[in-house]
């Protein structure tokens, strides 16, 4: 599955991200939160400033965020734990999706500081077009040059500080000329309560993905979460024959200052089996290096889950295609621990797993539609292949940091059949 992200930068590199919402300051003041640029708008993926918990094996490295990426069920057989497997598998792919605003704020961001957008407004639309996006900056599905992208903004202010920020992107691809909708961004803020909602529908070559998410909770005058809870929607399907892959989830992420507990379910199908797989779970799990998406890993954790697998495993007809407990962890080794020597055991066990609704696919509801028609407009032409935009060191250097830091793709789909869920002998 590939996105068409604003500025889906192809080289990732640089440091810090532009967010002060990412600051670790916790020992600012009561003063009721302000946020004044795009740049200082609450990252929805951001780290949460809070006490940590006591008590938890400190784990070396747990395992990248990113590892979920691989497509090679080998990376997860019958010596790693299933239910990890499972866990990291949507927290991965609910955090991807989150990740999308962020991404597109930081880039946004970016271009206000060096004076192609403004903030400057309050109220009304704004229109405008990144015309020639260079192929090293924007790409199509096909990996061609894309046409212009127009772009409508609304910003909402109280005196100097933004109190409700709107986006809607569109996209013209190379094979079709007629822009579409991909993407919807709103942030508001009210007395120090965040809500950063997301919704993206793309269709490319063989692949179709929708989500919608929504990161809602408390931040401080530093601009920090204290608090923050993370709900989505989403699905994505392509391939073909034995290759043919469909996943659907509803799931949701309390994030901790240094864990995370997963509530939610799943279903589809993996590897061109017709069958559905299904999924419950409720979990929690040790957050290490949550500072950023791409230095993030899990480590400990125990889950409660009911997870059915109609198709064969590699392991065809060794073992059960159903599997419901409660199991452990060690967040180094990914390995299988007794259950009730969890660091969270005691957290999970006895809690109610999520009924399995069925799953819609998202889309753009209401007022989040736009028919990208910047006709009869006044309209802002942002000519991403002229000299002044390329030519701007300081803003291709914080374009590159915004994707250092969100850059995190779920473009694969982890197998996880093969691994271990068994409990290990005492």
């Amino acid at each position: 599955m590939k996105r068409h992200s604003l500025l889906a930068l192809a080289v990732v590199s640089g440091a810090g991200a532009l967010f002060t919402a990412c600051s670790s300051d916790s020992s600012s003041s009561s003063a009721t939160p302000s946020v004044t640029s795009l740049a200082a708008l609450p990252a929805a993926t951001g780290p949460v400033t809070s006490s940590r918990e006591q008590a938890i094996r400190p784990a070396s490295a747990g395992r990248a965020l990113t590892a979920w990426h691989d497509n090679d069920g080998d990376n997860w057989g019958a010596a790693k734990s299933g239910p990890m497997c499972q866990a990291g598998e949507m927290v991965m792919r609910m955090l991807s999706d989150a990740a999308q605003p962020d991404k597109i704020l930081c880039y946004v961001g970016a271009m206000e500081a060096s004076g192609f957008f403004t903030a400057s407004y309050n109220g009304s639309n704004r229109f405008y077009v990144l015309s020639n996006p260079p192929t090293a900056l924007v790409r199509g599905q096909d990996g061609r040059a894309v046409g212009d992208m127009p772009i409508k903004f609304n910003i909402t202010k109280t005196g100097a500080a933004i109190t409700d920020f709107k986006m809607w992107m569109c996209m013209t691809t190379s094979k079709n000329r007629a822009a579409d909708q991909m993407e919807y961004v709103s942030t508001s803020l009210t007395n120090g309560t965040a809500t950063v909602t997301s919704v993206g529908v793309h269709a490319g070559a063989g692949f179709s993905a929708s989500q919608r998410t929504v990161a809602t909770g408390n931040f401080n005058s530093s601009g920090d979460w204290t608090s923050k809870n993370i709900t989505n929607t989403g699905s994505f399907s392509g391939g073909a024959g034995a290759s043919a892959f469909q996943h659907k989830q509803q799931l949701s992420l309390t994030q901790g200052t240094d864990n995370y507990v997963l509530n939610g379910y799943f279903n589809g199908y993996h590897g061109g089996f017709s069958n559905t797989q299904t999924g419950q779970i409720y979990a929690k799990i040790q957050g290490l290096n949550l500072s950023s998406l791409a230095t993030a890993a899990l480590g400990d954790g125990t889950a409660y889950y009911s997870f059915t697998f109609p198709g064969p495993g590699k392991d065809s007809g060794q073992r059960p295609t159903t599997y419901s407990a409660t199991r452990s962890w060690n967040g180094d080794t990914q390995s299988p621990v007794t259950a009730d020597s969890g660091v969270y055991y005691s957290a999970v066990n006895g809690q109610t797993l999520p009924d399995a609704a069925a799953i819609s696919e998202p889309s753009f509801e209401g007022a989040e539609a736009w028919n990208c028609d910047t006709t009869d407009q006044t309209v802002t032409t942002i000519d991403m292949g002229s000299n002044s935009f390329l030519g701007n060191a300081s803003l291709q250097a914080a374009l590159l940091s915004c994707n250092s830091q969100y850059g995190f793709s779920n473009n694969n789909m982890t197998d996880c059949r093969a691994a271990n869920y068994d409990e290990p002998s005492h």
